[in-house]
């Protein structure tokens, strides 16, 4: 680990389901009462097969690592199983991995915390199981973040057709880039037809080229995805019944390169009720002038579905350094286009939110001199 540096502030973050059961009962002739049973919460739970998809920054950087695979819960705080885990360290990739001791914990709010022996990672898990988001929340850990995708059945090349919006975030060559404001197009045959993003290389941004057609896909039936391209192979997962895919990589040896990009299916006749209710939030922030180098943070992020949002507690990890953030007084400004796209802060930060509000991302930042960074979410 490397030396024990100062937290990232906020600023700096900006800048450089239920089920209710009634019953009747019949009293004396003539009475009729009616007793309603308490309200039972189903709690959220790893169960079955999850891609995995996760990035850890170096705290001596400027190197990082990529991971991906499937993990399967057994539905009761253990995870019985992983399948095919590999990791992309400095562009040399490792495993297969089959087998690890990992014990999780589901606690009020959708909170979930994973612990592989000293390491720990905690953030939260949508209502419906159906992605978690975590970051690490042990001291002298690697800032990292990590995405756990409940794997699906029935899908196909063609699950991936049309427009979608596109983040990402990414370590090549020592240096430290976001991309924001994306999209992509697919053809639904396995071809990614059109991609453009803005980036945010350490501060210096840049506006989004003109479309390009960006390399091939393929998705299993059970939804694992992988899209080649000339950066090399991404792998991750298609969730949410199709709206979200989340993908690291590369997943080529002597490729050092190590990324974690989101897609999030456009939609049509959104606004900002979309997004709306509190969400389970992770980041992953690079200073654009180390030190410190990384920060992960886990957090929830509350939308009041009329234009305004607001940060809670951040849990961050910075270079392995734990702190906690309070929550900021002020809300902040959001807007939601047609599409889903999402503007956070007058275009300070761009992303997305789908059709049906579960799922979203944002990344950038768009201001010169800002620290590149992505966030993921789900409620």
């Amino acid at each position: 680990m490397s030396n024990i540096r100062p937290a990232f502030t906020l600023l700096a973050l900006f800048l450089g389901t239920l089920l209710v059961f009634t019953t009747g009962a019949c009293g004396g002739a003539g009475a009729t009462t009616t007793q309603s049973l308490p309200t039972l919460t189903v709690q959220p739970s790893l169960s079955g097969p999850y891609g995995l998809s996760a990035w850890f920054g170096d705290v001596n950087g400027p190197t990082g690592a990529s991971q991906w695979g499937t993990v399967t819960g057994n539905g009761f705080g253990g995870i019985v199983t992983l399948t095919n885990v590999f990791v992309n360290q400095g562009g040399v990739v490792q495993g297969p991995a089959n087998q690890l001791n990992l014990t999780y914990d589901v606690s009020a709010g959708n909170a979930i915390a994973m612990t592989n022996g000293g390491l720990t990672v905690s953030g939260g898990i949508a209502s419906n199981s159906s992605l978690a988001l975590m970051a690490t929340s042990s001291a002298n850990d690697d800032p990292a973040i990590v995405a756990l995708g409940r794997r699906g059945e029935g899908f196909s090349n063609a699950s991936l057709t049309g427009d979608y919006h596109f983040a990402g975030f990414f370590l090549i060559g020592g240096s430290e880039t976001a991309w924001f404001d994306g999209t992509a197009t697919f053809d639904g045959n396995g071809n990614c037809t059109a991609w453009s993003a803005a980036s945010n290389n350490n501060g210096n941004v840049a506006a989004a080229g003109a479309p390009v057609a960006l390399g091939t896909y393929s998705v299993g039936a059970d939804g694992i995805m992988v899209w080649n391209n000339p950066a090399g192979p991404w792998e991750g997962g298609i969730y949410g019944g199709g709206d979200i895919a989340i993908l690291t990589g590369s997943t080529q040896n002597g490729v050092d390169l190590q990324i974690v990009v989101a897609l999030i299916k456009r939609g049509a006749g959104q606004n900002v009720a979309t997004f709306s209710g509190t969400y389970q939030a992770v980041g992953l922030t690079a200073s654009n002038n180390p030190p410190p180098r990384y920060a992960s943070t886990s957090t929830t992020i509350d939308a009041d579905g009329a234009g305004m949002w607001s940060f809670g507690d951040m849990t961050q990890n910075t270079d392995g350094v734990m702190s906690v953030i309070p929550a900021p007084n002020a809300a902040l400004p959001y807007a939601v286009a047609a599409d889903g796209r999402l503007d956070l802060v007058g275009g300070q930060l761009v992303g997305a939110v789908s059709p049906d509000g579960r799922y979203g991302f944002f990344a950038g930042a768009s201001a010169a001199n800002s620290n590149p960074q992505i966030w993921l979410m789900v409620r």
